[in-house]
């Protein structure tokens, strides 16, 4: 699968009240630095910021186990409930 189906794929599980696991590359874009692979075991897809420029690039994620929100750049996603990503 290529990232695009993966989103799909987290949006759709999210929009069916399922959890799903991620695993990405990170990102920092006020840095410009790469922070290494992150994964989550257990989040949702929720609203993302539409003021942010960005936002059509971004999956917005909210982690069920730490309680807190995240965020993944699409193309830099490494995995969706374990099936890995092509990337081109």
């Amino acid at each position: 699968m290529d990232v695009y189906q993966a989103a799909t794929i987290a949006r759709a599980q999210s929009k069916e009240g399922n959890t799903f696991m991620i695993e990405f590359w990170a990102y920092d874009e006020s840095t410009g630095k790469a922070g290494g692979a992150k994964a989550i075991s257990q989040c949702v897809v929720r609203p993302g910021n539409p003021d942010d420029k960005n936002d059509d690039m971004k999956l917005a994620l909210y982690n069920v186990e730490r309680d807190e929100h995240r965020s993944c750049w699409i193309p830099l996603i490494k995995s969706i409930n374990g099936v890995k990503v092509i990337t081109p």
